[in-house]
């Protein structure tokens, strides 16, 4: 048996996510006179947006029907949370609860059984900023999922876990997908803000990670070495505010730069180069 729907959320939020890509290039690019621009921005304005369920669930379809599998491995109804960018802490906190609260039900139910759902639960859980949840999830993929020469364990083998896998340890260190405001101007490159060390693991106490790029001007490779002791991880965490400010990398002189409204400023500026250092 199958269902025809219309306004299922992943249909909406991959058409709202290439409206928004078409509309920010038009305006880099100085077409945003262009006609079908105009009917683009008129077209995205009539979208639906994903509801939220009775039980505080963001819900997968137009109607709230029964589901035949609770704990499903496919979680598509959070494409807005990643690789999307529509949900943010700042514009849609209500919709990032709600994506929370889909992800502990699936998963309460048996959900991540396969090696790339589970890959597909860690960058969910990075999007969200628990690096515990990142943690648990990455364990449970290498243990459960993952053969002794390191494929994803989905008979015969699927690509998903392994790319998804190692991307989802990327978005725990560093995200840069939210666009800064008024990000978009013509002639100019986007801004957008990096966030250092998003959804760090718990465990992750020390190591090192080269090439990471965020969206940046200058599209510089970044090089991340987390200090030894985790409670200045935290407190670096705890004082720097990412919803609220800016932080950029500072390559050539191996520091780490926050501007915009930062609390303690200059306290966190002090923590984050005592945790990081950039190379060019």
């Amino acid at each position: 048996h199958a269902n025809i729907g219309m306004g299922n959320s992943m249909d909406q939020e991959i058409v709202w996510d290439v409206f928004t890509n078409l509309l920010d290039a038009a305006t880099v690019l100085g077409n945003d006179k262009d006609p079908l621009v105009a009917r683009v921005k008129q077209a995205r304005a009539q979208l639906a947006w994903p509801e939220i369920g009775a039980d505080g669930r963001l819900m997968e379809w137009a109607r709230p029907f029964g589901e035949a599998e609770p704990g499903h491995r496919h979680i598509s109804h959070l494409f807005g949370l990643h690789p999307g960018a529509q949900f943010t802490r700042d514009i849609t906190p209500q919709l990032l609860d709600a994506a929370r609260k889909t992800l502990d039900f699936r998963l309460a139910n048996g959900g991540g059984h396969t090696g790339w759902s589970r890959a597909w639960l860690i960058n969910f859980f990075a999007r969200l900023g628990d690096g515990k949840a990142v943690d648990d999830n990455l364990r449970a993929l290498l243990s459960k999922s993952t053969l002794p020469n390191l494929f994803d364990d989905h008979p015969p083998f699927q690509i998903d876990g392994n790319f998804g896998g190692a991307a989802g340890i990327v978005e725990a260190l560093v995200q840069s997908h939210v666009a800064e405001q008024d990000a978009f101007a013509p002639g100019k490159m986007p801004r957008y803000i990096v966030d250092v060390l998003p959804a760090l693991a718990p465990s992750w106490t020390t190591g090192e990670v080269r090439g990471l790029r965020a969206r940046r001007r200058d599209g510089h490779e970044t090089r991340l070495e987390p200090e030894h002791d985790p409670r200045r991880a935290q407190r670096a965490r705890s004082n720097f505010d990412p919803r609220a400010s800016t932080a950029r990398l500072d390559d050539g002189r191996r520091q780490a730069r926050s501007t915009g409204r930062v609390r303690g400023a200059a306290a966190v500026r002090a923590e984050l180069r005592n945790r990081l250092r950039a190379a060019a």
